[in-house]
């Protein structure tokens, strides 16, 4: 075929997106690479389960090998399979393992997949789809809905309808590959696609992730036809505006089934961008459909103009949850709170606690919950330890986790009619796959962003949008396998073009290719490192962040000598056993073990512990005190006490002070009455705009060597800051 003409910018053009690029790539294969342990720590040995004998594991091993080895060739070969009986043996092979997996597994729907079933059923039995109010409705409106208003409560009809979703998903992406790169890649995709194991098992329950990765990859299909015409024929504007619609429809019904499809405009947008700003690389192209640089913009923003009209339509049929109760508002405002800080793990059960702790800020409204979240985020954003950066470290394995999920473990930890063995065999089967597979995307990210490749539109838009959607749930919310749902077409796609794709000389990088991803790990430092250093520098006490450093010091009473303050070591306030039974879910509350450790290792910023150490005198005082400045409207002081003493017959045993400047403007008596953790306002604490000694002084009322009273003196002070009390009450 004709080579086209190359448009080539200069060198210190190209730098810039190529870099970002590059900076992309290295840092998902920074967060696989961290999660390679997960899966080889489990196929090594599950504790709770019969793990394989080590011959099994080997020839578990071995047909995942053979599984990447025959996607590897199919990917570099001279030419492709025949087309047709391709896809009768891929079809076939496809039938055979979704019956037998229908057959052999039978999975007890709990949790997320049950309600979403019941919310089904609910809204059948009502005669209309109405998901104004519920979450689990407004993600079964699109497709279980119809599915149980033709089947009714059948669940092998379910199975059956998610197994052609399944094959649909197969057949747009070969599309795509077939289009952007040829019919080797395409086929390779397929074998990996047909015998990855989690989307498989996913067809067996009424799942979101399923379906969204359908629609998701609708989207990128719809992009990509858009973005290339067909052999010796001129883009056609009519054509490309057609299916920029379908892409905005299918980012809005996205939204509805998955969530996070706001995203995907930006995506595109970003992918256009480098796409419009790459040079061209001597990789030799194979299809004939020839790309037009302006088609993906005019793709993202009409996906983005779409998107806000499509949504609010929507939400008025009621196929979407509704935002504007208050009270709704407010729950994922506290959700975002808990993970978008330093409180959260990352699991859906951390934030409960969270929200059960600060609950009466949530009684106070959306507004005054949207101003609480803010000072949680940005203070945990601004720490100058990077304690949010650690945190995420930490919680981003199980997010990029590829073989068997935990959370799994309700559904198919026992499955129906399974033996201990089978189960072993398919869990160890899932285990090895997502070993050799997570090694498998590291390398082909790393050998990416050295080669200075840009990769074709369909894969370089599900890595931009993978990267945006992971990098969103690690800094803002609750993450899980499952939710990085487009992992599982963005890795498989880009394993088949790099293999189709890479010479075997004269070797895997370039020097284009090191130069911009040591320019892209400069440019992603630098932009964390300012953005961290600008908003601790220009965030403080007077826009709402958390006061943190005070100075913590012993007071005797008669100014004798004695022992300095030496609080407990972690706090208490999230321990197991100061929930209120009934506040929260049994399961919840009990999985708290290890909420305070984690919590002195992350946000000790947060809090700070007073307790008296003893001999302990009438009117011994702990005095934690911090000079705070305001010029603004926030001028009274909040936090949250938290006191472990509870004995209501012995009324005021402590007394908390609060005062600014020596002036006091509110006592507190311990124990506290109704609950162990109250949230404080303290007004006046500025009466005009200027700098205050802010003290919180704890008092003793009494006189006692018993290490009881030290106990009882504990109390522990959460998110102290300022804020502006008329915009809430």
């Amino acid at each position: 075929m004709t080579q086209r003409p190359v448009t080539r910018f200069s060198a210190a053009f190209a730098l810039l997106p190529q870099s970002v690029q590059a900076a992309g790539l290295l840092l998902l294969a920074a967060f696989v690479g961290a999660a390679i342990r997960l899966p080889a720590a489990q196929l090594l040995g599950d504790p709770e389960a019969v793990a394989p004998s080590a011959p099994v594991r080997a020839l578990l091993i071995a047909l995942v090998l053979a599984t990447l080895a025959s996607a590897i060739y199919l990917a570099r070969r001279r030419s492709p399979l025949p087309i047709l009986p391709f896809f009768a043996f891929a079809a076939a092979a496809a039938i055979l393992v979704k019956a037998l997996l229908i057959v052999t597994v039978e999975p007890r729907w709990a949790g997320d997949f049950l309600r979403y079933w019941e919310s089904t059923k609910a809204m059948v039995e009502n005669g209309a789809v109405n998901a104004g109010t519920s979450i689990y409705k407004q993600r079964a409106s699109v497709v279980l809905y119809p599915v149980y208003k033709i089947f009714g409560d059948a669940p092998i009809a379910l199975k059956i309808v998610n197994a052609f979703g399944w094959l649909l998903t197969a057949l747009l992406a070969y599309d795509m590959l077939r289009i952007s790169r040829n019919h080797q890649a395409a086929q390779a995709f397929t074998v990996l696609f047909l015998l990855c194991p989690m989307p498989a098992f996913d067809a067996l329950f009424p799942s979101h992730d399923l379906w969204g990765t359908l629609i998701l990859t609708m989207a990128l299909w719809s992009m990509t036809r858009a973005s290339y015409s067909a052999p010796r024929r001129a883009m056609a504007w009519p054509r490309v505006i057609a299916y920029a619609l379908v892409c905005g429809f299918s980012v809005v019904l996205l939204e509805i089934q998955r969530g996070a499809a706001s995203m995907l405009p930006l995506a595109m947008l970003i992918t256009a961008a480098l796409l419009m700003l790459a040079r061209s690389t001597s990789d030799r192209q194979t299809s004939d459909w020839q790309f037009r640089k302006p088609a993906p913009l005019v793709v993202a923003i009409t996906a983005l103009l779409l998107f806000a009209p499509l949504i609010f339509a929507a939400e008025q049929a009621g196929f979407m949850k509704s935002n504007t109760v208050d009270r709704v508002r407010a729950a994922p405002l506290m959700q975002m709170a808990a993970h978008g800080g330093v409180f959260g793990n990352a699991r859906s059960a951390t934030w409960v606690r969270f929200d059960e702790r600060f609950t009466e800020k949530r009684e106070q409204g959306s507004a005054a919950v949207v101003d609480f979240a803010q000072s949680i985020v940005l203070t945990s954003w601004a720490d100058p330890e990077g304690s949010k950066l650690r945190l995420i470290r930490a919680v981003s394995p199980r997010l990029f986790q590829l073989g068997y999920p935990s959370d799994w473990d309700v559904s198919l930890r026992s499955p129906a009619g399974m033996s201990p063995e089978t189960r072993s065999v398919l869990v160890g089967y899932t285990n090895a796959f997502g070993f050799i597979l997570a090694v498998t995307i590291t390398l082909s990210l790393l050998v990416a962003a050295l080669s200075g490749r840009t990769p074709p539109l369909p894969v370089l838009l599900a890595l931009v949008f993978t990267l945006l959607l992971a990098t969103s749930l690690l800094g803002f919310f609750e993450n899980k396998p499952p939710n990085l749902y487009s992992g599982w077409l963005a890795y498989l796609m880009l394993i088949s073009w790099l293999a189709s794709t890479v010479p075997s000389k004269p070797g895997i990088a370039s020097k284009r290719g090191v130069i911009t991803s040591v320019v892209g790990v400069a440019l992603l430092c630098g932009t964390y490192m300012t953005a961290r250093a600008a908003l601790d520098a220009f965030y403080d006490a007077e826009d709402g962040r958390i006061i943190t450093n005070w100075e913590v010091e012993r007071r005797p009473v008669d100014g004798r000598q004695g022992p300095g303050h030496s609080p407990h070591p972690w706090p208490l306030a999230f321990n197991t056993e100061y929930y209120a039974k009934g506040s929260i879910k049994d399961w919840i509350r009990e999985d708290a073990g290890g909420d305070s450790k984690r919590l002195a290792k992350y946000a000790s910023n947060f809090f700070t512990i007073m307790e008296h150490p003893l001999p302990m005198e009438r009117g011994d005082r702990i005095v934690m005190s911090k000079q705070v400045c305001t010029d603004s409207r926030r001028t009274s002081l909040e936090f949250f006490l938290f006191a472990l003493y509870q004995r209501q017959d012995r009324p005021d045993s402590f007394v908390l002070e609060v005062s600014s400047d020596g002036e006091v403007h509110r006592r507190i008596g311990i124990p506290l009455k109704e609950r162990n953790f109250r949230l404080i306002t303290v007004d006046g604490i500025f009466s005009q705009p200027g700098c205050r000694m802010v003290e919180l002084s704890l008092k003793s009322n009494v006189k006692s060597t018993r290490d009881s009273w030290r106990r009882a003196s504990h109390v522990e002070i959460w998110n102290p800051r300022l804020i502006d009390s008329s915009a809430t009450h």
